[in-house]
């Protein structure tokens, strides 16, 4: 158990009085897929109900976590699915009426901003994605705390340009419609190239390639007595870390594949771990339970990919950790007893009693 330093605490108070350290923001995610109605009354009536219901103890909580912990957190935010894939069902619509709505919805809850009044359009306009571009400047005009954003380009896709240029009058336009209240349209819209996927996917990247620089510059270090088998699958780990950092692009679309791929193979090495533990000591079947579970996942990940996407990075985070701890606990158990490489004399001992019994 470690023990409290009183320099950390001082340190932490003096962050919190002096250098005014806050959580900026807490931002709740709802999906309103399952508010799409041709009726867009109906579907605005879907809308409210949901965030009202979803996110009415969100600011509450909130505050009462920061209170607990003495952690000031400045705002509290709601954020939507793209409204853009909701007036695709309603082709007859008024945009701003649905950021009214999210405008009332989030005055109801008490949140400081919602966000989600937004398009995708880096590969192209949908049917609903041009009428909510357009009337941005609008929506921002008559609601206070709706924020919007537009994705106009990726390193694959390339650039909307046709995007750009309409995002160009948006936000001259916003600025306009808001110049009284110092131009506080153009302040609440974001336009931005989704690089997020390409960051994501380097990041794995580096995650492959180090632990497999070190597996393989350890079994060089090791003498040629003490070396077990050759570390196959840190060299494939490297490889494979090196592709994602080179071409992230590639790979941006396929992050469910990855990390499909990455569990096959943590729990297939973890299985050939054990059952490589198993010259030297007994190992419980209970022990490849979590192997098979993380390898089972995998496959589930690579042959059913739709139904894993929506939830790939807690998928990523749960395996990642008992991932860890098995190996941990794997290292625990075993490796470390693991027979020693016997002497010259205990074997020269063996070949002779080998001798006699064959004679």
């Amino acid at each position: 158990m470690s023990m409290m330093n009183t320099g950390d605490i001082l340190e932490t108070i003096e962050m919190f009085t002096q250098d005014n350290l806050d959580v900026r923001t807490v931002t709740m995610g709802i999906s309103l897929l399952d508010c799409i109605d041709p009726d867009p009354k109906k579907a605005c009536e879907n809308i409210y109900n949901k965030i009202t219901t979803k996110a009415a103890n969100l600011v509450p909580t909130v505050e009462h976590i920061s209170a607990e912990y003495g952690i000031p957190i400045i705002n509290k935010r709601i954020s939507v699915t793209p409204i853009a894939m909701l007036l695709g069902a309603c082709p007859d619509a008024d945009p701003v009426e649905f950021a009214k709505t999210l405008d009332a919805a989030g005055k109801k809850v008490g949140v400081n901003f919602v966000g989600g009044y937004s398009a995708l359009v880096h590969k192209g306009f949908s049917a609903g994605d041009r009428r909510l571009i357009e009337s941005i400047p609008r929506a921002l005009a008559e609601t206070d705390i709706v924020c919007s954003s537009v994705n106009i380009g990726a390193t694959k896709a390339g650039l909307n340009m046709d995007a750009v240029k309409l995002m160009g009058e948006a936000v001259k336009k916003a600025s306009e419609l808001t110049a009284d209240c110092q131009c506080i349209g153009a302040a609440k819209l974001v336009v931005f190239p989704d690089q997020a996927g390409d960051y994501f996917v380097i990041t794995i990247g580096v995650i492959f390639l180090v632990p497999s620089l070190v597996s393989i510059i350890g079994y060089f270090a090791q003498s040629t007595e003490m070396r077990s088998r050759f570390p196959v699958e840190g060299v494939g780990s490297l490889l494979f870390g090196l592709w994602l950092i080179i071409m992230p692009g590639f790979f941006a679309d396929l992050l469910t594949f990855v990390l499909g791929f990455i569990l096959v193979m943590g729990g297939v090495q973890q299985i050939a771990s054990l059952s490589a533990a198993r010259r030297w000591m007994p190992v419980p079947g209970g022990f490849y339970v979590v192997p098979v579970l993380i390898l089972l996942a995998g496959l589930v990940a690579l042959f059913n990919p739709t139904g894993v996407r929506s939830t790939a990075f807690i998928i990523i985070g749960i395996s990642s950790l008992v991932y860890a701890a098995s190996e941990l606990l794997n290292w625990f158990k075993f490796t470390r007893r693991r027979p020693k490489t016997p002497d010259a004399s205990v074997k020269a001992v063996d070949d002779i009693e080998d001798a006699q019994i064959i004679e």
